[in-house]
């Protein structure tokens, strides 16, 4: 996997940067999708961490296995679908765009193991790893929680792994009472990432400023 494969659009800055230093990240959440998760699977960390674009980078990379069904959903995108919803199959885009209403991310958050369901009924999942992620949300854990054991006896998928992230401390207290999810933390790029993002954006900048 070259990490350069996947690019970002700064639309503060107009500018297209590839993205950086996430390698160990992905190869740990890779083992989590092939492994499957028993509980959502939740990563916390503070905004600007770099959560979206990491996961964006995963559904995009695991869309290469041909026996992964792998959804991803925006709950904070509001009008542009195709920021909102990324999936391996577009079979599901089509679907999902015959049912939302605005906001965009939070109506396919709510919806999306109903969807990933009638998916199954259409196309059939035996034997696949079934992977959502849902960036930005941590209301559904619960009903979550519930799909995983629903997938697997009624549509015998191979494995199914549940990804949510959430940067709000409110959230991580709320998920911390719960049994039914796993909560894993992740902070601010390390220096060495964070110099080659900043190369990347302009050469001239005070590294070493901007990093203090």
């Amino acid at each position: 996997m070259k990490e350069s494969s996947y690019t970002i659009h700064i639309e503060e800055l107009d500018r297209v940067v590839s993205f950086v230093d996430g390698e160990k990240e992905f190869s740990q959440l890779r083992e989590v999708v092939f492994r499957g998760t028993v509980f959502p699977f939740v990563i916390y960390g503070p905004e600007g961490c770099g959560k979206t674009s990491l996961l964006r980078f995963v559904a995009r990379e695991l869309r290469s296995y041909g026996d992964t069904v792998v959804v991803y959903v925006d709950a904070l995108e509001g009008f542009d679908v195709e920021k909102a919803l990324f999936s391996s199959h577009r079979e599901i885009i089509d679907f999902v765009q015959n049912l939302i209403s605005v906001p965009l991310g939070a109506s396919i958050a709510r919806a999306v193991m109903r969807v990933v369901s009638r998916f199954a009924q259409g196309v059939g999942i035996e034997n696949r790893n079934v992977v959502v992620i849902l960036d930005d949300v941590y209301r559904y854990t619960k009903s979550l929680y519930e799909w995983i054991g629903y997938l697997h006896e009624k549509y015998r998928v191979s494995n199914t792994a549940i990804v949510l992230t959430t940067s709000e401390g409110i959230s991580k207290r709320i998920l911390s009472k719960h049994t039914y999810v796993s909560i894993h933390m992740m902070w601010n790029l390390p220096r060495r990432g964070f110099e080659e993002f900043v190369e990347q954006l302009n050469p001239h900048i005070d590294v070493e400023e901007i990093w203090m």
